[in-house]
């Protein structure tokens, strides 16, 4: 008989991430990834100057936004998808309508090429970074500038504002990641762990940690408030150039120039799947809103949008495991479905391809482990400070996880607990009864004690002589008093010692009184 967990195990491991469209057109290297909020659209930045903005609808055609004089290095949606903003090598940035008009308006941005260009939040700030190691924040509504951030020494590659934008982190060829106080427009922190150049930095969704990955091969998440390293992974054999937070907060996606795609399961602290797809390097990558998607870009010069499987696995989880509770079988404690935004399935790319995909791809077996609600979720794996590995070709399958539901001791039935469990449970009892019982029989003694140390005090205290006993009393206890026959100061001054009981209490020392004591 299939037990109804390694049932629900089953279901919740056969679905994997699959590729569901890909699209071509670019003349060059894919720099940058966005999707539209509504989940119609994905714009894609790209070396060859251009924007483009592809339709997830088969009669559509795409947009392609031509107006840069250099390499497009990123491109983002606004949050109403009404805007798309793009950073160009040429020192400018860009702000187009999302129409078939294209209508658009250039800042003059910095005095170098712009690395990076990204919304706040709500829509009202742009913030850039620059080659001319630089951070500079806009306004959206009249396209002026508002402020900037000094204070790297080299180019700064990436920036993003925090969720409640209060905060901006950048990411620089100075090796260092910083963060910075919008309010009072100064640096806050900087973290300096890395031995290369940062190419990407990002704000987990719950805003409490940063993300980045750098030349040297590595991703750290740090936690901005305690400001120490989280995580630490030697996650590829060659330059990352970007990561991406799933909007749950418990995956990571990081693309590569060693051509894998990797996600990673911070909860675990482990890598989840490899993907193998673009011909070359893995040069963009993002989530999308709702997390049900993600798109990648490579060297080959291809748009890539996967489907991920990672909310709807959970989803599937959390009925079985509401149906099996009826039974009693499983628990549901601590389960708790984070609700996916609806745009992202009724409007989700459909599933027909114009690339011959001729890739691999690989996993490695996947933890099923539901998840959690907000008020325990842990985020990120602290139990081993050890760096987290992962050779090639080796990565090592997650640990399997397991809900535990405490009962009332009372309501136990001990007809279904496993049979080791029933016996160390009834070692346990017998050990308490004879605690129990070997406490008694010591209450009893050191009454007796206390009545023959009253007594004694009594003798000295009138100092008169102990006429001999007729027999030699004795009796158990742990003291052993003089050896005169009189007893005197100098009698109850002598020292005492502790004979441990041995053997669970049954033998006890014995102490006797001198010949010719009398009580």
């Amino acid at each position: 008989m299939v037990d109804k967990k390694d049932t629900i195990r089953t279901l919740v491991t056969a679905n994997d991430p699959e590729l569901t469209r890909s699209f071509r057109g670019h003349k060059g290297t894919i720099t940058a990834l966005s999707f539209n909020p509504n989940m119609k659209q994905i714009a894609s930045a790209a070396q060859d100057n251009t924007v483009t903005v592809w339709n997830f609808k088969t009669q559509q055609r795409p947009f392609k936004f031509v107006g840069h004089k250099g390499p497009v290095n990123d491109v983002s949606f606004s949050p109403n998808g009404a805007l798309i903003a793009s950073a160009s090598q040429d020192t400018t940035v860009k702000l187009w309508q999302n129409s078939v008009d294209a209508q658009s308006v250039t800042l003059k941005a910095h005095n170098a090429a712009v690395r990076s260009v990204n919304f706040s939040c709500d829509g009202k700030w742009l913030l850039t970074s620059s080659d001319d190691k630089t951070a500079k924040v806009w306004n959206t509504a009249d396209r002026k500038f508002v402020f900037s951030l000094t204070g790297h020494s080299n180019w700064v590659r990436s920036s993003q504002f925090s969720p409640d934008v209060r905060l901006i982190a950048t990411g620089s060829d100075d090796k260092s990641v910083k963060l910075w106080d919008v309010e009072h427009k100064q640096e806050i922190h900087s973290f300096t762990d890395h031995t290369g150049m940062v190419n990407s930095v990002k704000f987990h969704p719950d805003g409490t940690c940063v993300a980045s990955c750098s030349r040297d091969k590595k991703i750290k998440i740090w936690d901005i408030r305690s400001k120490r390293l989280l995580q630490h992974y030697d996650a590829h054999s060659d330059n990352i150039n970007q990561i991406s937070f799933h909007p749950s907060g418990n995956y990571l996606i990081s693309a590569s120039d060693d051509a894998r795609l990797k996600i990673w399961d911070l909860r675990q602290g482990r890598l989840a799947f490899t993907l193998y797809g673009h011909e070359g390097g893995c040069t963009a990558s993002t989530f999308s809103a709702g997390g049900d998607y993600f798109a990648t870009g490579g060297s080959d010069n291809i748009v890539m949008v996967w489907k991920s499987n990672f909310e709807e696995q959970a989803n599937e989880y959390i009925e079985e495991v509401v149906d099996a509770s009826k039974t009693g079988s499983v628990s549901t404690n601590r389960i708790q479905s984070n609700k996916r935004a609806p745009s992202d399935k009724e409007n989700k790319p459909e599933p027909t391809s114009t690339y011959n995909f001729t890739g691999t791809f690989s996993q490695t077996k996947k933890s099923a482990a539901p998840e959690v609600s907000k008020t325990d979720k842990v985020l990120f794996s602290t139990k081993d400070r050890s760096f987290h590995s992962m050779r090639e070709g080796r990565d090592e399958p997650l640990r399997e996880t397991k809900t535990v539901t405490f009962q009332d001791p009372s309501q136990i039935d001990m007809n279904v607990l496993p049979e080791a469990v029933t016996s160390t449970l009834d070692k346990v009892f017998d050990q308490l009864q004879i605690i129990s019982k070997t406490l008694q029989v010591l209450e009893m003694r050191l009454g007796v004690n206390e009545e023959q140390i009253s007594h004694l005090s009594h003798v000295v205290s009138t100092n008169r002589p102990i006429a001999p006993a007729d027999s030699k009393e004795q009796f158990a206890g742990s003291f052993r008093i003089g050896s005169e026959n009189v007893f005197s100061q100098n009698a109850l001054q002598q020292s005492t010692s502790f004979v441990p009981p041995q053997q669970g209490f049954e033998e006890v020392s014995k102490v006797s009184f001198p010949p010719g004591t009398k009580f």
